[in-house]
């Protein structure tokens, strides 16, 4: 559960997310901190907290100290971080969420990106951003497809799977491109997947552990474990907020008056 303190030393901040004390003045002197003085010691409030906390968040993506800022400077001081984290997540697509964690265990993964999505633009700032971290990462990109269109290109390795395959489709060879769902990287018995939140084949956590699978096919989706939900609809309405708020904030920046 967050502290519900209200305000914080440097030494509790800096233990608090692992970095030292240089950093946060750093951060500060920056302009992205803004603590009162008591003294010679620096007293921080809760708006700082969060500022701090997303900047860090905002540095693990790969922003710049600007581009922190402007995203942080959206919102007025002293609101609950709340919204601030759901539009870090709308922002850098929750593929980079799970994709930071896996780095930092020493995985990588191919992240399969839509050309034609409904949600995302890869073509805009924040797609691009995203698919450069995303390589930074150490980790591939592939083309998630909607059937018949592949629209491979420089941005992703020559491996697709389609977007809702149907088995009139789904093992079809793709010239120059490796199908993810044919064999032999499908194997039905080495296949799991977590679509509409409910493993299919069954949940691999304790035969992985077991040491079970010479090898495993694991699919994911992103936005199940970046999102807040106990069913998928939940989780799909935590998305739809957050994808609400970030899309306000750009009519706002716009210069839609939103009053």
């Amino acid at each position: 559960m967050e502290t519900q303190r209200a305000e914080f030393s440097i030494s509790e901040l800096a233990r608090e997310f692992d970095v030292t004390p240089r950093a946060i003045r750093f951060y500060e002197d920056q302009g992205l901190l803004a603590p009162r003085r008591d003294g010679q010691r620096r007293i921080y409030t809760l708006r700082d907290r969060t500022r701090l906390k997303l900047t860090l968040r905002g540095k693990r993506l790969g922003l710049t100290l600007a581009e922190i800022r402007e995203l942080i400077d959206m919102y007025e001081p002293g609101r609950d971080e709340r919204p601030q984290l759901e539009r870090f997540r709308e922002v850098l697509e929750a593929a980079l969420i799970v994709a930071e964690a896996e780095a930092e265990e020493g995985a990588w993964s191919t992240f399969f990106l839509m050309t034609r999505s409904s949600f995302y633009n890869l073509a805009s700032k924040e797609g691009e951003r995203a698919v450069a971290r995303l390589r930074e990462l150490g980790h591939r990109i592939g083309h998630h497809a909607v059937y018949p269109h592949v629209d491979l290109d420089s941005r992703f390795d020559a491996v697709v799977a389609w977007h809702n395959p149907e088995p009139a489709f789904m093992q079809i060879e793709i010239p120059g491109a490796v199908n993810v769902m044919r064999p032999p990287f499908f194997d039905p018995p080495r296949y799991r997947s977590d679509s509409n939140q409910s493993w299919r084949n069954g949940c691999p956590h304790d035969a992985l552990e077991r040491g079970e699978f010479e090898w495993l096919h694991l699919l994911i989706h992103a936005e199940i474990w970046a999102f807040e939900g106990e069913t998928m609809r939940e989780t799909m309405e935590s998305f739809l907020d957050a994808d609400r708020a970030a899309r306000l904030e750009r009519l706002s920046h716009d210069r839609i008056d939103l009053s």
